[in-house]
């Protein structure tokens, strides 16, 4: 059986730092992968490029900062929902400090709703 994984996407490295805490906390029984933006996470999903990291299995979760560089966070997630090879059908926390009206509403636009970047450990906690 293939282990999947968590994906984060955050390219803030405290808050990458706060969330692998909080997993390991949480004692959740899945190995996390960081990407640093959202082309990163791209490429990790996709195995668009470089980096051609992925192996097996879609991650069971993907924690998605909104505000990354390169590709924000909600075309990240415009073209997680747009796939059609099982990668659509991962579950997705957005997760963002400041969540604006933008934000908001292109979450509500693919059926999700935003956690608190200070509130990993209720986020996480709900994945298990």
């Amino acid at each position: 059986m293939v282990e999947r994984t968590i994906l984060l996407v955050e390219d803030n490295p405290d808050d990458a730092v706060l969330t692998r805490r909080a997993l390991e906390k949480s004692q959740v029984p899945h190995a996390l992968q960081v990407a640093r933006d959202g082309l990163e996470a791209l490429d990790y999903l996709f195995s668009f490029g470089v980096g051609d990291q992925r192996r097996g299995a879609a991650p069971a979760l993907i924690l998605l900062d909104l505000k990354l560089p390169k590709v924000d966070g909600l075309e990240v997630l415009r073209r997680l929902r747009a796939d059609d090879a099982g990668v659509g059908e991962t579950a997705v926390a957005g997760v963002e400090q400041h969540v604006d009206a933008h934000d908001r509403h292109g979450l509500r636009d693919h059926g999700l709703v935003a956690a608190r970047g200070d509130d990993h450990e209720r986020a996480v906690g709900a994945h298990r």
